[in-house]
C-alpha cells in the first residue's frame, strides 16, 4: 500500500461515516414517505455498512425484524455497537455476500440497498438475489450513483479515488436489470443538490411483480 492509498483510507474512514449519516438522515425519510406500507414487516438491508440507515428504517417502518448484512467485518462490528447503544433488539446483524444471499426464496417484505451496487463487480447478481428473496408484491428501495457521477470534472475524481467503485453503470442499464428481475419501478427520481442539472445519482422504489 503506497502513501496515496493510505491517505485515501484515512480520509474515507474520517469523512465517509459522517457524510453517509447526514445524507441518510436527510434523504431516506423523504424517500420512504413516497409509499405507505403497514408496519411490522420483515425487512432486509443489503450492504448496511455501519448502520447509518437503521434509525430511519426503524422510525418509519417499525419492522418486525430487520436483518442487515454486509461483507466488511469492521463495518459489522460498528453496526452491532450501534444496535446495542440504541437497544434495537429487532435488528440482526449478519455477514453475508450480496451476490449469494443465505435466505430462502420470498423471505422479505421490504429490501433496502443504498449505494451498494457500484461496490459489487457482479451488481446484476445482487439485484437477482434481491428479487429472489423478496416476496411478490414486496418493495425494493434503492439509491445509487450512476456512471457519470464519477466523471464530473473537478468534483468527483477525488471521490472516485476514495470510494473506489468497482462497477459503473448507466441509468438505462440499471432500469433494464430491474425489469429483467421482475422489479417494476413505481417511483424514480434524481437525487442530491445536483439532481436538476447533472442527473448523476438516482433513488427509487420498485415492487416485485406477481407472476
Amino acid at each position: 500500500m503506497n502513501f496515496l492509498d493510505i491517505f485515501a483510507f484515512f480520509i474515507n474512514r474520517l469523512a465517509a461515516p459522517p457524510i453517509s449519516k447526514i445524507i441518510q438522515q436527510h434523504d431516506l425519510p423523504i424517500l420512504f414517505s413516497k409509499l405507505t406500507i403497514p408496519p411490522h414487516l420483515r425487512c432486509l438491508e443489503i450492504g448496511c455498512g455501519e448502520g447509518s440507515a437503521f434509525k430511519s428504517i426503524i422510525d418509519y417502518f417499525h419492522p418486525q425484524k430487520l436483518i442487515a448484512i454486509d461483507i466488511a467485518d469492521r463495518a459489522l462490528r460498528k453496526a452491532e455497537k450501534l444496535c446495542k447503544k440504541n437497544n434495537w433488539r429487532n435488528i440482526e446483524i449478519k455477514k453475508a455476500d450480496a451476490t449469494n444471499l443465505p435466505f430462502p426464496n420470498q423471505s422479505f417484505d421490504i429490501i433496502f440497498a443504498f449505494a451498494v451496487l457500484h461496490h459489487v463487480e457482479n451488481w446484476q447478481r445482487v439485484l437477482g438475489e434481491a428479487s429472489r428473496v423478496l416476496k411478490p408484491g414486496g418493495y425494493l428501495f434503492i439509491e445509487e450513483p450512476l456512471e457519470k457521477f464519477f466523471q464530473v470534472k473537478g468534483v468527483n475524481p477525488l471521490y472516485r479515488w476514495i470510494d473506489k467503485p468497482v462497477a459503473l453503470f448507466k441509468e438505462e442499464e440499471l432500469k433494464e436489470e430491474l425489469k429483467k428481475n421482475n422489479l417494476q419501478i413505481i417511483f424514480w427520481q434524481y437525487r442530491g443538490f445536483y439532481k436538476k442539472f447533472l442527473k448523476i445519482s438516482i433513488e427509487g422504489i420498485c415492487q416485485k411483480k406477481y407472476i
